[in-house]
């Protein structure tokens, strides 16, 4: 049997992760955490309107990039969708 899992990864470096006032403030800008804040509101509201994500979706930044994947999905010991 698996478990139910959520996985997520995003690459954080583009430039709707960082304002003009910012870009100098290291790697946890205001810019750089109200977009993070924004995609995790985003995928928050997918997930509670699914019944999971048996395949990955994708995650987009302000400007409409791919920047990562997110899937919630019963999973084998192997990480394998079950």
């Amino acid at each position: 049997m698996g478990e139910v899992v959520f996985r997520l990864r995003m690459t954080c470096d583009n430039d709707a992760f960082v304002s003009f006032d910012d870009a100098n403030d290291g790697p946890w800008s205001e810019g750089r955490r109200m977009e993070v804040a924004r995609i995790l509101r985003e995928i928050a509201s997918n997930v509670m309107q699914s019944h999971g994500y048996p395949h990955y979706q994708n995650v987009h930044d302000r400007n409409g990039n791919v920047v990562g994947t997110y899937r919630l999905a019963l999973e084998d010991e192997n990480g394998e969708g079950a």
